[in-house]
């Protein structure tokens, strides 16, 4: 190599202080800015993406296992949250098979 290209190759080099204190490129800003926009709309709809990943979840693995599989688990699932998330179960189940089978006088 000669010295000219020397120079140019020293002047390109960044110090070892300054590395991650540069301002970062234009580009990787607005993919960050992007990012952080996609976050503020996950976190303000919450229910609605977190309903599109259950639907998502339940399309593939019903054309994976097939339908009654899927449903199979996924009332596992349900009755398994149901039994470790409820205080009160034999109360909730009264309400639940009240609610379903009115109660006549």
């Amino acid at each position: 190599m000669s010295e000219q290209e020397n120079q140019v190759l020293k002047e390109e080099l960044i110090p070892v202080e300054d590395i991650g204190t540069q301002q970062k490129p234009e580009k990787e800003k607005r993919s960050d800015s992007v990012l952080d926009e996609l976050m503020a709309f996950v976190r303000k709809n919450r229910r609605a993406f977190a309903g599109a990943l259950a639907g998502i979840l339940f399309a593939c693995l019903c054309m994976w296992i097939g339908f009654w599989r899927t449903l199979f688990i996924t009332v596992m699932a349900l009755l398994g949250i149901f039994l470790f998330s409820v205080d009160d179960k034999q109360g909730a189940i009264k309400r639940f098979i009240g609610k379903i089978f009115p109660h006549k006088e």
